[in-house]
């Protein structure tokens, strides 16, 4: 058997666990967002990838793709519920997921994901070199501007899950730890 080319070798492939994480927060999870800056293949198959845990009862923030990008998401080990909304605000995927599923957040739709009591880690596909997510939470986001009443009833959540999420939101762009 002939031996690998080691030069290509290190072009196609890209090792998420070894990797230093984009992002990384206490009891919420953790991103390793793979460009062509760290998988130059990439950018001839014209994608990009992410790879996400996310821990015991953590929420992922809704959050969309700013730039018209397709993302198919597998569900690599855990499980948890996954809510989809469209353009105009109608649901259109909430349930549960675990190991083994795929599914596919179309373009400008907002996902929010909250894993089970395992965790839950998801391979993305995203269609674009250049992904550009941006979320529904954090200091600047429009939630911050509304009641708590408003908040409490589109969240169908208790008055004080509500402001265990309002600090979050404030803190926190992208993962949300379970409360304790």
């Amino acid at each position: 058997m002939p031996e690998p080319c080691m030069a290509s070798t290190k072009e196609m492939i890209f090792n998420t666990d070894a990797a230093t994480p984009d992002v990384d927060i206490l009891k919420g999870g953790r991103t390793v967002v793979v460009t062509v800056e760290k998988l130059s293949l990439l950018q001839q198959v014209g994608l990009s990838s992410t790879y996400i845990k996310l821990d015991s009862n953590a929420l992922h923030s809704p959050g969309y793709s700013s730039d018209s990008a397709f993302e198919v998401i597998y569900i690599v080990k855990g499980g948890g519920h996954v809510q989809i909304v469209g353009i105009n605000g109608q649901c259109v995927l909430d349930t549960h997921v675990s190991t083994g599923q795929l599914f596919v957040v179309p373009k400008f739709f907002a996902v929010s994901k909250i894993a089970g009591s395992e965790g839950m880690e998801w391979l993305s596909m995203i269609t674009t070199t250049r992904p550009s997510f941006s979320y529904l939470t954090g200091k600047r986001s429009v939630w911050m501007a509304l009641s708590p009443e408003v908040k409490q009833a589109s969240l169908n959540v208790s008055p004080e899950l509500e402001k265990v999420i309002t600090s979050n939101m404030s803190k926190i762009a992208i993962f949300v730890p379970p409360p304790n």
